[in-house]
């Protein structure tokens, strides 16, 4: 009997730890949510939106811009960047091809299935360390695991994803630091947080509901930056269950919002927090890069209009096409159209591995790349620079970011360095920093296997 009741203690174990990370059936895949939410007055004393999701506590203020045409880089510039203004520009991924070649996730798995991928596990409220995974693997399981992909997009599949026209040239291009792609299934729900960059957040598939908070109320959701001079930062509250009593200043926080659908692009300014929720099959991807003291159009040049009437022109024949056929003229169509891969991101994925695209760097390399992600401040604390040398660097035997940082200064243990300052450090100097890179450039995987 005691037998038994071990062999039965065992199963039990295994079934509870598969089973925080496995659903088991299908999860919910539709997509049709009330938003923004419908409140109704409570008069039992419990102040309205007592653990509700954020929005249920108060009616929120208005939509944020929407807008059907995308703007030309100095106007998206003007009009949205220097006034730090949410947008969504409504259908801008439309008719593109790869919103018909990766509405299919058997294509998906027999064209990328053998790229790792980032994928991170939801375990109740928790969510695991980054893991890496065959993608064939995660298409396989997604529908019924608790796990989604966060990842660097490997450059292998970024000659699929369109580049918007008002970042095809200008500063922004420039500037350009890093592309996501965003994979789940079912609902999921992100923190209220902020991004270091500007963002360009577009849904291939599923939907997206958004809460924008001015930063003047960060203080309501005990937000906080994640480092000094960081720009990117979270609140730890939970945002599926707003505790009213212990943060009533909630109640009374203003908030904007809007629904991303298959094809929408929102413009998120770097900095301004933010709360998501995903419904159904979601994918989408996001595109940011540094803003700039500066900006400078010069390099753009008008649309060529016969090649707009041209495409306005073209019959359309799909209807008659063989699903063979779709595929092959979708690609043809793709390799017309500026993607992702025509670009120079600061971060790639190769291999399973995110990594600096530069590679080996001169030390005036180094420069350039430390005042890109100064962003438009006039400086860059110690924490800064620490947390982008502990991206790359996790080598004891190497200096540490307090070695590398002092090899910038002109006092050492200072905790910045101005932008001034850096544009005068010697290159030699730079050299020395830039060398502590170069060592790790083929470093091998940071992140486990799943």
């Amino acid at each position: 009997m005691h037998f038994f009741s071990e062999i039965s203690f065992v199963i039990f174990i295994c079934f509870v730890t598969i089973s925080r990370a496995k659903i088991g059936f299908v999860k919910d895949q539709s997509v049709d949510r009330p938003f923004p939410p419908i409140i109704e007055k409570s008069y039992t004393g419990i102040p309205d939106g007592h653990l509700r999701p954020l929005g249920y506590q108060r009616r929120a203020e208005k939509p944020i811009a929407s807008v059907q045409q995308q703007p030309s880089p100095h106007e998206f510039n003007i009009k949205y960047v220097l006034n730090n203004k949410p947008v969504n520009f409504k259908g801008a991924m439309l008719d593109l091809p790869v919103m018909e070649l990766w509405d299919d996730d058997q294509y998906l798995k027999d064209t990328y299935g053998m790229i790792n991928m980032t994928v991170i596990v939801r375990r109740g409220r928790a969510f695991d360390p980054p893991k890496k995974m065959l993608f064939k693997k995660y298409l396989r399981d997604y529908m019924y695991d608790d796990w989604f992909i966060s990842s660097t997009i490997p450059q292998e599949m970024m000659i699929e994803l369109p580049l918007p026209p008002f970042l095809q040239c200008g500063s922004y291009k420039r500037r350009l630091i890093e592309t996501e792609l965003w994979m789940s299934s079912g609902d999921l729900s992100s923190k209220l947080h902020s991004h270091e960059y500007h963002d360009l957040h577009c849904v291939l598939f599923g939907r997206k509901d958004m809460i924008f908070i001015d930063n003047q109320y960060q203080k309501s959701f005990a937000f906080h930056e994640k480092f000094p001079n960081a720009g990117a930062g979270e609140s730890d509250l939970d945002m599926d269950m707003i505790n009213v009593f212990k943060y009533k200043a909630i109640s009374t926080t203003p908030w904007t919002y809007t629904t991303l659908r298959p094809g929408d692009c929102v413009f998120i300014p770097s900095g301004y927090p933010h709360q998501v929720r995903s419904y159904g099959r979601s994918v989408s991807f996001a595109t940011l890069f540094s803003p700039t003291k500066v900006f400078d159009s010069s390099d753009c040049q008008s649309p060529d209009l016969a090649d707009k009437d041209k495409d306005k022109n073209a019959t359309d024949d799909s209807d008659t096409k063989s699903p063979k056929d779709k595929i092959e003229a979708a690609k043809e169509k793709e390799k017309k159209l500026p993607n992702l891969s025509n670009v120079k991101f600061v971060w790639t994925y190769t291999g399973g591995e995110r990594r600096l695209t530069m590679g080996t760097m001169k030390g005036d390399d180094l420069r350039d790349l430390l005042l890109l992600m100064m962003r438009d401040q006039d400086k860059m604390t110690y924490e800064q620079f620490e947390h982008f040398y502990l991206e790359i660097i996790d080598d004891p035997s190497l200096p540490t970011a307090r070695e590398a940082f002092d090899l910038l200064l002109v006092k050492k243990k200072k905790k910045e360095i101005t932008r001034t300052q850096l544009e005068e450090v010697p290159s030699t100097a730079l050299y020395k920093v830039a060398s502590i890179f170069n060592d790790v450039h083929k470093k091998g995987s940071r992140h486990d296997e799943l």
